[in-house]
């Protein structure tokens, strides 16, 4: 078949020769025929020469055995790729490609015949060689006999390319429809391919909506928890603020961890300075009572010069409102022209006089329609400012404690006093100072000597016993005549 492909597509086709499959319908019929032409041709040339020798029964059989090999390609790559063939086509190739093989295997017997055609045809050939006169005998049997043999062949060959020609008008009708189906399944991708990536668009600009959505929802949703929060929480003791690193129940085991550990070293630095135990205990006592009062002291103040400054914003929005004064409203013409970094030419007039900023805030030209006066916005409570004041000390609470211990340490301390007592005061001023600035703030309860021991609120420190002796180390409670918080020590006696 390459000739045939030389004569079709030109010499340089041939060195990039495309596979079968490959090709138009057109092109594979135009193939097969001229192929098929090609090996009648020679079969005729053969029997109008009379080529029955040996030679040319060989090149017979080799022209079979090429065709042969030629139509096992041809079927090979045409049946071969085809994937989107259904069941029914499917089952008509696999009985082609049957058929094919059947032929193959008639080609086979039909070499078998010749050879054996041959081998009688040589026994004739030495009989003749014993007498000449079986010579013209023998000719006529052999002649007799590669005649039937050719018209045979004949025949078989005729039916073959018959055949061959049904197989290829079949397989031209396969590959119509199959190139119909083809064009139809490649429209219908475009389409589909067209449809998603108009989904994909729409996707992508759904999640870019759903995504926005979504992060204001979050941040609506946090602004709503902490509004709710804030409102549960304000003055609620009842509800804790999860959030709040410093929350009173935090408090409460900084409280034990305070006693269990910095009391205990500035005990001992008392004990070893000279004091007994129990003047060592009522010094620590006195020192962290007298360091809650500080710091009640100091955070009232706090607040009071606060609130005197919210107030007196008040006090000058109330002056306004009386008195209606504008003084605020002029300036002299010398500090605009200092603004200004020019002579105001809209302004004739003495350097001292004033400029009214008001009068430059209405038309020069025509009345302007007054304007519907919108009603003042309403004035916060008192006790609604002192409240966010609060919320505001409680926020800024822990950076705050540096400045509180400096000012406590600063005003108390002396070079001569124990230095190992410092750490005990300073986490006294920590806890102190986070005591009052809860809302409300949290309290310390001792008890009176000879009360009945309250074991629900204390601790026995080294003895029992059903009365008090003297407090230790006094209750945490979560506000006054609140919960407990935690419990305090103290020493009983019988």
């Amino acid at each position: 078949m390459g000739n045939v492909l030389e004569q079709q597509l030109g010499p340089r086709m041939v060195l990039k020769q495309r596979n079968y499959c490959d090709m138009t319908t057109g092109e594979l019929y135009s193939i097969l025929l001229n192929e098929c032409n090609k090996t009648s041709d020679t079969i005729t040339s053969l029997q109008k020469g009379r080529r029955f020798d040996e030679r040319g029964r060989s090149l017979l059989c080799q022209l079979t055995i090429d065709l042969e090999k030629k139509l096992h390609k041809f079927n090979k790559d045409m049946v071969g790729p085809v994937h989107f063939l259904d069941r029914a086509d499917s089952e008509a190739l696999h009985r082609l490609r049957n058929e094919v093989a059947r032929l193959s295997e008639e080609n086979k017997r039909l070499v078998i015949e010749n050879k054996k055609t041959e081998t009688i045809l040589k026994g004739h050939l030495t009989a003749t060689q014993s007498g000449v006169s079986r010579k013209s005998t023998d000719n006529a049997q052999r002649a007799t006999v590669e005649n039937n043999s050719q018209k045979q062949r004949s025949v078989t060959e005729k039916e073959n390319n018959d055949h061959l020609k049904e197989i290829m008008k079949q397989l031209n009708s396969r590959l119509q429809d199959q190139e119909e189906d083809i064009r139809l399944l490649r429209i219908k991708n475009e389409s589909a391919q067209s449809f998603i990536k108009s989904l994909s668009e729409k996707t992508e600009k759904i999640e870019s909506e759903n995504k926005t959505l979504l992060e204001e929802k979050e941040v609506l949703t946090k602004r709503l928890s902490k509004i709710v929060s804030e409102r549960l929480v304000d003055d609620n003791p009842a509800i804790a603020d999860l959030s709040d690193p410093n929350r009173p129940q935090k408090l409460g085991e900084f409280y034990s961890e305070l006693y269990d550990n910095e009391w205990t070293d500035a005990f001992d630095a008392l004990t070893k300075s000279g004091y007994d135990d129990k003047d060592a205990i009522v010094t620590l006592r006195l020192t962290l009572i007298n360091v809650l009062e500080f710091c009640k002291s100091k955070s009232s103040n706090l607040l009071k010069k606060t609130e005197e400054a919210v107030n007196f914003l008040f006090e000058e929005y109330r002056d306004f409102q009386e008195k209606k004064s504008q003084k605020h409203l002029t300036l002299k013409r010398s500090q605009s022209e200092q603004w200004l970094k020019a002579r105001d030419s809209s302004f004739d007039g003495e350097p001292d006089e004033c400029v009214d900023v008001q009068k430059r805030w209405k038309p020069k030209y025509g009345k302007q329609e007054p304007a519907k006066e919108q009603e003042s916005e309403m004035v916060q409570k008192h006790d609604v400012i002192v409240q966010k004041l609060k919320v505001f000390r409680k926020e800024v609470a822990e950076s705050m404690v540096p400045m509180v211990q400096k000012a406590y340490i600063a005003a108390s301390w002396k070079s001569e006093c124990i230095l190992e007592l410092k750490p005990f005061i300073k986490k006294c001023i920590f806890l102190g100072w986070m005591m009052v600035v809860q809302s409300p703030p949290m309290c310390l309860t001792t008890c009176e000597e000879g009360e009945r021991f309250d074991k629900n609120k204390f601790k026995e420190y080294t003895k029992s016993g059903p009365t008090v002796d003297f407090v230790v180390w006094p209750a945490l409670y979560l506000h006054e005549n609140g919960p407990l918080i935690g419990k305090g020590v103290a020493e009983a006696r019988k």
